[in-house]
């Protein structure tokens, strides 16, 4: 009678055991980061970078060295979120360090005198492609009367010394719902040269 008690409480004992690692191992998996989205389109027609985007996003190439990436939201003219892709010769030219590169593209671009944008927070430190990078991140109005946008400006160089901006919008109130694919997005960048 002892041994069979003893039994029971080696199989309580067991399945507990098998119950917690169950638990653990099912926590672990909900707080592992993962893309909210699939990522499974890749632009790869270039030699300089390559990256990858949702199926319902879509790019096109206004001029070289831009790429526009918008949601399906942007294509049809509604609010939604956006990447611009510059390949900066122009700053590879001009300055020497990423910081002096972020603040010349914010003072040309959204902070210029004639727009309406507040720098959030300046100077985070990040990687992009493993390569070290600076974020700007921006909110404002491209209009007096448009709804209010989140930026992140997003500053890489390659080897070759080639700046690299990423620009991401989408409005301050979507952009929690989009800053996970956005991320995704940035995450799958390939730097080529």
């Amino acid at each position: 009678m002892l041994t069979m008690l003893k039994r029971r409480w080696m199989l309580a004992l067991v399945a507990l055991i098998v119950a917690v690692i169950g638990i653990t191992l099912g926590l672990q998996n909900l707080t592992t980061k993962q893309s909210p989205v699939a990522l499974t389109e890749r632009f790869e027609n270039s030699e300089s970078f390559h990256f990858s985007y949702p199926t319902d996003w879509q790019y096109i190439i206004p001029e070289q060295n831009i790429i526009f990436l918008a949601s399906p939201e942007v294509l049809n003219q509604e609010a939604g979120a956006s990447i611009t892709i510059q390949r900066s010769l122009r700053l590879m030219t001009e300055v020497e360090t990423l910081a002096a590169a972020l603040d010349l593209f914010l003072e040309r671009g959204p902070m210029a005198e004639s727009r309406s944008w507040e720098v959030v927070d300046a100077g985070q430190v990040t990687e992009v492609d493993g390569r070290d990078a600076l974020v700007a991140v921006l909110e404002g109005a491209e209009f007096e009367d448009s709804q209010p946008l989140h930026s992140e400006i997003t500053v890489t160089r390659s080897d070759s010394g080639i700046f690299y901006v990423f620009a991401a919008s989408a409005s301050v109130e979507e952009w929690p719902e989009v800053e996970g694919t956005i991320q995704a997005i940035l995450d799958s960048v390939t730097i080529l040269e």
